[in-house]
């Protein structure tokens, strides 16, 4: 289950993972795995039912916390999602990954301050991952800092030119600046990077 897992084959997973989980004694660590193999499915509901076995058996393991949180978010419910980033960081203080959740949160309800806050955090721990300082540059974009935000996008794109996603914001960023020429530029570049990507 956990090869299958790592390569990506989340159906072949569930299979391996479901048939381990009906062993009598099976331990936390098969639900939370089959939580994921669901969540990547996007099965939140039933994904959000074996992470609740996981941590029903391991209170305190912040990886099923972790995945708990993601499922709360993928479901919609912001609330309990924060809950459980805000308990991984209790358990596990230095996690990038629950400090770059929390901003993902914030950011999806419009809290672009909070958002703000939560991606410097994540960027303090992390200082090289551009996910992160992309979604940094989201947050200053609703924030009307869009200065900050052109400089932190042609970084990333600097180290990835590929980011579609990244072209797309850096030209919303532009545009705001009264710059159309550069505005057109990404979004074009936004548009050649989807078409290549879907061939």
């Amino acid at each position: 289950g956990l090869a299958h897992l790592m390569s990506g084959d989340f159906p072949a997973a569930e299979r391996a993972l479901e048939t381990a989980a009906t062993i009598p004694g099976a331990p936390a660590s098969v639900f939370m795995r089959l939580g994921i193999a669901l969540l990547r499915q996007d099965r939140h509901e039933t994904a959000h039912r074996m992470l609740e076995k996981a941590h029903a058996m391991a209170p305190r393991d912040p990886h099923v916390l972790l995945n708990l949180g993601e499922a709360a978010d993928k479901s919609g419910d912001f609330t309990a999602a924060e809950q459980h980033f805000e308990q991984v960081l209790r358990l596990a203080p230095d996690s990038v990954d629950a400090v770059f959740n929390l901003g993902v949160v914030a950011l999806k309800q419009s809290d672009f301050a909070r958002a703000k806050r939560w991606f410097d955090a994540a960027l303090r721990r992390a200082p090289a991952s551009a996910d992160i300082s992309q979604s940094l540059a989201i947050a200053l974009i609703g924030l009307g800092h869009y200065r900050d935000a052109i400089v932190l996008l042609r970084q990333v794109l600097t180290a990835e030119e590929s980011r579609a996603d990244a072209h797309a914001a850096l030209a919303e960023a532009l545009f705001e600046t009264g710059d159309m020429n550069g505005a057109k530029e990404h979004a074009d570049r936004k548009s050649t990077r989807l078409n290549s990507s879907h061939v």
